[in-house]
């Protein structure tokens, strides 16, 4: 959670009143009509969930609980508004991409301003919300609310919030915000996410009854990167998986000429855990697109970690709604220790009309290698030989049939990096200010061979590579008809061993 006005502008939804729309959720007559212009938004994603108006913030308080899986996420009201109430959004699903509407979880209670992010635990057989607190006494603490329902659409809020009324007498720094939990035997472990003079830092509390707390000391305390007057860290996430490592994932963020947000980004740690500290061995970006925010990774009853982040937004307040959460995705330890982030497999149900177009070589001539291949809501999967020439060799999706509008997603052989190229991704150059070239580092030996995995659904690419081995997400805003997908490669050739495409159906 950050309270920037740049966080504030996309993270916005909520609902009103007066107008039935489902059991427990009614709206007012001016969103009935914004939903209907909404839903007839071509740049709409299908299988990502997207809020139904306004806007998506950050995902909160993940679970499945007695089968179903429960995603709850910031949302304000209205757009333009940086001060309105700040309530936690929920959907429900069985199979992750199969989203259904639940009406607002947790709102604002007198003295609360505002909900902001958090996380839930299992306690005493019961779902339990820990969400960060905004009044005028308090400018952001931990509190809870209890299910009051198996469905968790039913919250009580505990009559003393907030569990924790300020941060650790004499620490230095700011924050007290997004507390992320779990359970170590019959305690329940809350890391909160603030900064010191020092560095951004996680604190670490614990608690058998959660309303005694005691206070464990910093989980992580980072240190100040070289270039930034300050830094904060935000949305912490804490979990053991595959060969006894242990992950901690956060936002960071930097203070540069007294802006805190000036440089952000998410990014995750492979490391120990001992007394209740955490040592990292080994850090690299959540996202190497650097477009997503607020990742939290919760285990579902199936014992797989599963993760969902924010993805920016990129439109202006007038198409009604922004933000979408990224597809699920599976988060696993590779033999190098190293995190693999894959879609989860519930996305193969969604497959259809798979098309194969075999082996080819790809010289910087070539054009239309794939027949006149079309579409926006589509999986594409390359793989391309190792022993490449080319300096750059990908793919080209939202393609025009004039070529002015096209997006590339490719691997740049001298910069060792996955890049997207969006300078070309809308006619509207002013979207993305003709300088966006989105940038991830993607070691690959000259024996591997380099699979992408392009997920196309309407204004949003999430791509992933090498099996996992790197994640990023973007959004582009092309003509409804630029649907054009190809291949290419620069200053070289390419091998290419096979090229799979499918549509994607809800």
């Amino acid at each position: 959670m950050k309270l920037n006005s740049v966080y504030l502008l996309c993270c916005l939804f909520a609902f009103g009143c007066s107008i039935n729309l489902k059991k427990g959720i009614t709206i007012s007559k001016e969103e009935e009509m914004l939903r209907k212009r909404v839903n007839s938004d071509y740049q709409r994603p299908v299988y990502h969930a997207t809020p139904p108006v306004y806007a998506m913030g950050d995902p909160n308080g993940l679970i499945q609980y007695k089968g179903v899986y429960h995603l709850f996420y910031q949302n304000h009201r209205p757009l333009n508004d940086s001060v309105s109430n700040t309530h936690w959004g929920h959907f429900t699903s069985k199979d992750l991409f199969h989203w259904k509407e639940q009406a607002v979880a947790i709102s604002p209670e007198d003295p609360w301003k505002q909900c902001y992010s958090g996380s839930t635990v299992i306690f005493n057989d019961r779902p339990v919300a820990f969400f960060t607190g905004l009044s005028g006494k308090y400018l952001e603490v931990p509190c809870i609310a209890f299910s009051k329902d198996d469905d968790l659409n039913i919250w009580e809020q505990y009559k003393n919030n907030p569990i924790i009324a300020q941060r650790p007498e004499g620490l230095s720094g700011g924050g007290f915000r997004d507390p992320y939990t779990w359970k170590e035997g019959n305690r329940v472990f809350m890391a909160l996410a603030s900064s010191t003079k020092i560095g951004g830092a996680i604190l670490l509390y614990s608690s058998e009854d959660l309303v005694d707390w005691e206070y464990q000391g910093p989980l992580y305390q980072g240190t100040i990167e070289p270039g930034a007057e300050g830094e904060l860290f935000e949305c912490p996430s804490f979990y053991l998986i595959g060969n006894g490592k242990y992950i901690l994932s956060y936002n960071k963020l930097y203070s540069i000429n007294g802006k805190i947000a000036a440089a952000r980004r998410p990014v995750y740690m492979v490391g120990r855990y001992e007394n209740y500290r955490f040592t990292p061995e080994y850090q690299a970006d959540l996202d190497i697109f650097n477009e997503s925010w607020a990742p939290q990774t919760f285990k579902d009853e199936k014992g797989r970690y599963i993760q969902f982040a924010l993805s920016w937004c990129g439109r202006t307040d007038d198409a009604g709604w922004h933000g979408v959460q990224t597809m699920p995705r599976q988060v696993t330890m590779g033999e190098d220790n190293r995190l693999r982030f894959n879609p989860v497999n519930e996305h193969l149900s969604l497959l259809h009309n798979h098309r194969n177009f075999g082996g080819m070589k790809l010289t910087p001539s070539d054009k239309n290698v794939l027949k006149n291949l079309k579409g926006d809501c589509v999986k594409l999967r390359v793989v391309f030989e190792p022993g490449y020439d080319a300096i750059k060799l990908g793919v080209i999706v939202r393609k025009s049939d004039d070529g002015k509008e096209f997006t590339r997603i490719y691997y740049d052989t001298e910069e060792k990096r996955i890049m997207v190229d969006r300078t070309h991704g809308s006619a509207e150059g002013a979207i993305y200010k003709n300088d966006r070239f989105e940038r991830g580092q993607v070691e690959l030996s000259d024996k591997e061979p380099l699979v992408i995995e392009v997920f196309l659904d309407k204004s949003v690419i999430e791509v992933f590579v090498n099996e996992g081995a790197a994640a990023g997400i973007t959004r582009v805003f092309p003509s409804k008809n630029s649907l054009g997908i190809d291949l290419f490669s620069e200053a070289g050739s390419a091998e290419v061993s096979s090229v799979e495409v499918w549509d994607i159906e809800l």
